[in-house]
């Protein structure tokens, strides 16, 4: 499918249904008000300027870990919506709602902001307290060095205990197979924090060692996590899309040693019908 619902061929028509795989704006409420905590896409890839303004509506489903490290796993099932007007603005709560300001189809940037999912307190984690959901703020920048092959990076600054965490990710994606709307792409992505963003989702200060029982400790700023993904898009309708993705995600550096980290390495799963009007 192209932009404004018409169907097309090229690497880019995957991307632009890849925001419909998280909740609409009304609804959102029902992923961030559940138990899982699956780090937000830090990418937004638009593709190619659409002839007219595209909306989209659909449905999809989210397992992930019921916190960064957690062993146990949670399950999602939402609605799902995107907006992406000629002008270059674009929303979506959970992939961002920005503006990509770039008049060369090669180069994709502009300023985005997106939730910050915080993390509830289970039994694991009584006494180090909740972190509460936020906004953040921060860019992107992608570029396209060949019609299936992309460079990606975002910045994205608010979460944790004090809403000062800063998370820097570099990544990209490449199409393994293209034809038509169908595609199979394969993604890698790195991803770096700051000292407040670990010291919230990995630290232990000395009042939540004495409140939880873990001993105090300090991770510096650094990686966090590597990631990698294969993702599965198929045209089931002239105007639908199914997408199904299974990632990866591997917890580095300081982040892999905080003391509440049961599993490094954990899967995740998404799928979702997305139809365009």
């Amino acid at each position: 499918h192209d932009r404004n619902g018409s169907s097309c061929s090229g690497p880019k028509a995957r991307r632009h249904f890849r925001a419909t795989t998280f909740p609409a704006l009304g609804l959102v409420a029902l992923l961030l008000s559940s138990s899982v905590h699956a780090e937000l896409p830090p990418f937004y890839s638009l593709g190619p300027a659409p002839e007219k303004d595209v909306y989209a509506a659909g449905a999809l489903y989210f397992s992930a870990p019921r916190y960064s490290g957690a062993q146990a796993t949670k399950s999602t099932v939402a609605p799902s919506a995107t907006i992406i007007l000629t002008n270059g603005f674009f929303a979506d709560v959970v992939n961002g709602v920005g503006r990509n300001f770039s008049t060369d189809s090669r180069f994709e940037f502009g300023p985005r902001a997106t939730i910050g999912l915080g993390r509830d307190e289970p039994a694991t984690l009584r006494g180090l307290g909740k972190i509460r959901n936020t906004v953040n703020v921060g860019g992107f920048t992608n570029y396209s060095a060949t019609e299936r092959w992309q460079l990606q990076s975002s910045a994205r600054y608010g979460s944790g205990y004090h809403r000062n965490g800063l998370l820097f990710d570099i990544g990209t994606s490449y199409d393994i197979f293209q034809q038509g709307p169908a595609s199979v792409t394969a993604q890698a992505s790195a991803s770096y924090a700051d000292r407040h963003y670990m010291q919230s989702f990995y630290g232990v200060s000395a009042d939540q060692a004495v409140a939880s029982g873990y001993g105090r400790y300090s991770p510096r700023a650094g990686p966090q996590s590597t990631s990698a993904s294969l993702s599965v898009t198929a045209p089931v309708h002239e105007r639908t899309l199914v997408f199904i993705s299974m990632e990866y995600t591997r917890l580095t550096g300081d982040a892999a040693s905080s003391p509440y980290v049961q599993r490094r390495t954990s899967p995740a799963v998404e799928a979702s019908l997305a139809f365009s009007f």
